[in-house]
């Protein structure tokens, strides 16, 4: 009988993604059994977070999806964050579980924050004008998808979906600097017609949605399910809204250098944001300030929400589901898991603890973890306030003293070397019990006659 083993990483930041996560903890596995028949089943994750090289864009939840899924993936032109334009990709393929034509667009891979220089980071003046096309393309040019799931992470920008829907075709009116054509409540108004970004929000004075574009577009999008994968549960607004939260880290400090400037950036994003969930409320009778994943990827949450009708869904889960995870981890004998780091925030939806929670459910006592850094993250933590998984031990993948640079340099090599060491241990362990089992047995046959 063969020993079941299943080994199902997340990608570890900055130096490997998934897949090749999976492999090298697989090379560690082939390596240790070598008494024993295994069936092994590497499945590489993701939790709807895109994964960043060292020098660009790496293999993120899309590659994980397409490539188990034995899907295809669709080159497109679009914008970036500040409308340059530049190549990207979305994914195509068919959900095992329903059969359903199922595209998977990453909003990093055109909107993403490593899309910038330092210099040119700053949320007022970036657009998710890019993602907007992507969607556009997939629905004007993949007919036969019926389902897509938007990966939200990564982003570098905070405009509410603002530069999403313009691309979607949605026109958005404001105070006229010049003698226009339309008239709300009897004001007049224009035609918004520059870059959709939170600073041009506010200049012109963004007040309404054309609501015959917006029809047209429900027209467009009204048999096509929208899921966004995401486990951030921050609402839209307020101290820990989107602007609050996630601004800080893309606004460059070379570009806002003081923090009192700094907080009136964010005080203004989160003003703009304001003003949008009002106008959406207002004429949409959408109120999505206070929803749970409102705020992801600067507001994008919401805008998905209120655009799209589309449902927030864990990241994790979305990925388990189509990569048949939970089928492999039935009578599995031991689950090997890991990502980069390991910390007080993997218990809130990341990978190590999604394949932790689902192994129990089908009997298997403790999932082992590779991590390049658990120093906040032990089963066995002291501090009486930090409550983690008691299902998974976590292992740190440095065989000595060294600086992070060799860290990532040697990454493969390390996570190969720490799934040996787990998986010897384990062998001991399995060695052990087999012998009890078989004296058991012997017992019984005896105590039988």
């Amino acid at each position: 009988m063969a020993l079941k083993i299943v080994v199902a990483p997340n990608a570890f930041k900055e130096c490997l993604s998934a897949a090749k996560a999976a492999n090298a903890m697989l090379r560690g596995v082939q390596k240790a059994f070598t008494k024993y028949k295994i069936e092994a089943h590497a499945i590489p994750l993701g939790d709807g977070e895109i994964f960043v090289a060292p020098f660009g864009l790496g293999d993120g939840t899309a590659e994980v999806l397409i490539t188990t899924n034995h899907g295809k993936f669709v080159p497109v032109t679009v914008q970036d964050p500040i409308g340059r334009d530049i190549s990207c990709k979305y994914g195509i393929f068919q959900s095992r579980s329903d059969n359903v034509e199922t595209a998977v667009i990453e909003m990093a891979e055109c909107s993403g924050l490593w899309r910038l220089n330092e210099k040119e980071k700053n949320p007022m003046k970036t657009s998710t004008y890019g993602t907007g096309q992507m969607i556009l393309h997939c629905v004007e040019h993949q007919k036969s998808v019926k389902r897509v799931i938007l990966c939200i992470g990564g982003s570098a920008t905070n405009d509410g979906g603002f530069g999403m829907a313009n691309a979607l075709g949605i026109q958005f009116l404001h105070s006229p600097f010049e003698k226009e054509s339309n008239t709300t409540n009897g004001k007049l108004l224009s035609i918004f017609n520059g870059f959709p970004c939170p600073e041009q929000f506010l200049q012109k004075n963004v007040s309404s949605i054309d609501i015959s574009s917006f029809q047209k577009l429900q027209q467009k999008l009204h048999d096509i399910e929208f899921i966004v994968a995401c486990d951030v549960k921050n609402p839209l607004i307020g101290s820990y809204g989107a602007s609050y939260v996630y601004g800080p880290q893309k606004l460059s400090t070379l570009l806002v250098p003081e923090k009192s400037d700094r907080d009136k950036v964010l005080e203004r994003l989160d003003s703009a944001l304001t003003s949008m969930n009002h106008m959406w409320k207002l004429q949409l009778s959408k109120d999505v300030s206070e929803i749970p994943g409102a705020g992801a990827a600067g507001g994008l949450g919401g805008g998905c929400m209120v655009y799209l009708n589309a449902q927030m869904r864990s990241g994790f889960d979305l990925v388990s589901e189509h990569t048949g995870l939970e089928e492999s981890l039935k009578n599995a004998d031991l689950v090997l898991t890991g990502e980069g780091r390991m910390d007080s925030s993997t218990d809130s939806g990341k990978v190590p603890h999604g394949v932790a929670e689902l192994a129990k459910k089908h009997g298997v006592d403790v999932v082992f973890a590779v991590t390049g850094n658990c120093k906040k993250y032990s089963t066995y933590s002291s501090s009486t306030d930090e409550k983690h998984d008691p299902n998974m031990v976590a292992f740190a993948i440095a065989d000595g003293p060294m600086d992070l640079q060799e860290s990532l340099e040697r990454s493969s090599e390390l996570i190969e070397n720490e799934t040996f060491r787990i998986c010897k241990v384990f062998e001991a362990g399995f060695s052990s019990k087999l012998k009890k089992d078989f004296i058991a047995q012997q017992n019984n046959k005896i105590m039988s006659q």
